[in-house]
């Protein structure tokens, strides 16, 4: 809910359908290789903490939040793709070791250093489709 809030309060609304086009393509690319990842056990999400699982929960509106807002603050490519791989690295050792430490999300055959090249190219390829949509003529 902090999340939901957090980007209530800081989207720019000039840009709102923008940046939810770009965290739609971040929650669905997301959800289909967590969906796939948990699939062939690579990991796994012991507690459920609401209704729903924590992988919804990162999935749906973490994931996505913190992405949109990257996306939204650093337009030119290559801050965007600076700050891209540093949130890549502090989601990756430091999100999923705490996710790991509160027993939210457990990797079985999955390390850390897998999930940093991935969000950054999750992130790269959703600027481009939403470049691509946004600017179409």
């Amino acid at each position: 809910m902090l999340c939901i809030i957090v980007l209530y309060k800081f989207a720019n609304r000039k840009r709102i359908t923008e940046i939810m086009i770009y965290g739609l393509l971040v929650s669905l690319i997301g959800l289909t290789l967590d969906t796939i990842g948990t699939g062939y056990v690579l990991w796994e999400y012991p507690i459920r903490l609401f209704p729903v699982s924590f992988s919804e929960v990162h999935d749906l509106v973490l994931f996505p939040v913190v992405f949109m807002l990257n996306y939204q603050r650093y337009t030119q490519w290559k801050s965007f793709i600076i700050s891209t791989v540093l949130l890549s690295f502090l989601l990756s050792f430091v999100g999923e070791n705490t996710a790991i430490w509160l027993n939210f999300y457990r990797e079985i055959s999955w390390k850390h250093i897998y999930s940093f090249p991935v969000y950054i190219v999750i992130a790269i390829i959703c600027k481009i489709v939403t470049s691509q949509i946004i600017h179409k003529d």
